[in-house]
């Protein structure tokens, strides 16, 4: 009884807390961790009043109980961007929140492709989409490379947001054998003609994922990829992830640096290539302008 008093207590704390960046850090501190250790699979709300299930004793699943999202910064460009009717791609959707989240913004008329290999995670996420009966999604238990078969993910039992096709994250090998699917010949099959959003967090895979969908992101071309980038030590235009990009349309990119009090997203120019960012975005020159407006672009932060 004493700990689900703290755990409810902290979390009405917690949805109080008035700044942009730090979800992580808050609700992965050491006291909350013992709090919330052996209490597993919840169900909470989203700030946009959706249900979602969580996992409790993992590093991605107690920011969304506490806090209600991850990365408040991304969710808020995710609301930006979004309208009626749009299609959504989101591909290592972990625990769902910004799929589930897409589907209230893009309404019936809209669509959101959900991609998670991870079992344990997409039985989740379809525990949330029946809970709040949700139409206009679709879950696809599988990883998208540039290959069709199976591959192993290696996956951190007390963190499912390191998990990687392309490195152990967690220092062990444990993981699973799941189904992968490349990329064109799945969203061909799928038959998306236009998608607003592509949203993209693979943990390392990003170069092998869009190389495995080339053709489809050169004949659709997303208006707006938001993407991972954590090679550090490669200036951001040389990146493979980036690079990836560049090749398959005219994308302008951005950075969404970490900032505690508003939203901030910094043009990437060739000047001035280099960036602290981990999250980014490709905005194709088609909707540039519309973008720009909608975004809170700085040349500083």
């Amino acid at each position: 009884m004493m700990q689900n008093f703290l755990i409810n207590l902290i979390r009405l704390l917690c949805r109080s807390y008035p700044f942009v960046s730090g979800q992580h850090r808050v609700s992965n501190g050491w006291l909350v961790k013992k709090i919330c250790s052996g209490k597993g699979i919840k169900r909470c709300k989203l700030p946009c009043g959706s249900v979602i299930y969580i996992d409790l004793d993992d590093a991605e699943g107690r920011p969304v109980f506490f806090m209600g999202c991850n990365d408040a910064k991304v969710q808020w460009i995710i609301n930006q961007i979004l309208r009626k009717g749009d299609t959504v791609i989101d591909i290592g959707a972990n625990h769902g929140e910004h799929s589930i989240t897409s589907c209230q913004l893009v309404g019936p008329t809209g669509f959101v492709h959900t991609f998670e290999p991870n079992p344990k995670l997409a039985e989740m996420i379809r525990k949330s989409f029946k809970a709040n009966n949700i139409m206009n999604a679709k879950i696809h238990e599988l990883a998208l490379s540039d290959m069709d078969g199976k591959l192993f993910l290696y996956v951190d039992p007390l963190c499912s947001g390191a998990g990687s096709l392309e490195i152990d994250n967690s220092s062990s090998t444990e993981g699973v054998v799941v189904e992968a699917r490349k990329g064109d010949s799945l969203f061909a099959e799928l038959g998306l003609e236009k998608v607003r959003l592509m949203i993209v967090d693979v943990e390392d895979h990003e170069k092998t994922l869009f190389s495995g969908a080339r053709k489809f992101l050169r004949n659709v071309q997303p208006e707006v990829i938001l993407f991972e980038s954590r090679e550090y030590n490669v200036p951001f235009l040389k990146r493979a992830a980036v690079k990836a990009i560049e090749s398959c349309g005219e994308y302008v990119f951005y950075g969404i640096p970490k900032t505690f009090i508003r939203v901030r997203v910094k043009p990437i120019s060739l000047g001035k290539p280099d960036t602290g960012c981990h999250d980014f975005l490709a905005i194709h020159k088609n909707c540039r302008h519309e973008l720009e407006a909608l975004l809170p672009i700085t040349e500083n932060y």
